[in-house]
C-alpha cells in the first residue's frame, strides 16, 4: 500500500499481484478478500476505477461464500474513490 501512495504504480501493482496469487493457493477466504480491498485501494490511487470496482465485486463475493454478514458494509466502506492528487 505504501508503494501506491507513494506514486510507485507499477511496484504496487506487482507487489498485490504476488500477494493474491499466494493467497489464490490458499484455503483463506478471508485472507483473499482483504486483499481484495487493498487491490481495490491500490487501483483508486492510480486513478483505474473500473479495476477498483472489479476488485471490490471480487471481495464482496468471497465475504458471501464466506458467510461474513458485515461483508457488504466493509465492502461499501472502501467503495468510495479516494481523493488523490
Amino acid at each position: 500500500m505504501l508503494a501506491a501512495r507513494e506514486g510507485r504504480k507499477e511496484d504496487a501493482d506487482r507487489l498485490i499481484g504476488d500477494a493474491v496469487a499466494w493467497a489464490d493457493r490458499s484455503d483463506d477466504v478471508m485472507e483473499r478478500a482483504e486483499l481484495c480491498l487493498d487491490e481495490a485501494e491500490i487501483h483508486y490511487l492510480a486513478r483505474r476505477d473500473d479495476e477498483a470496482d472489479a476488485a471490490l465485486d471480487r471481495a464482496r463475493e468471497l465475504f458471501e461464500r464466506k458467510g461474513a454478514t458485515v461483508g457488504d458494509a466493509i465492502v461499501d466502506r472502501h467503495a468510495v474513490p479516494l481523493d488523490v492528487d
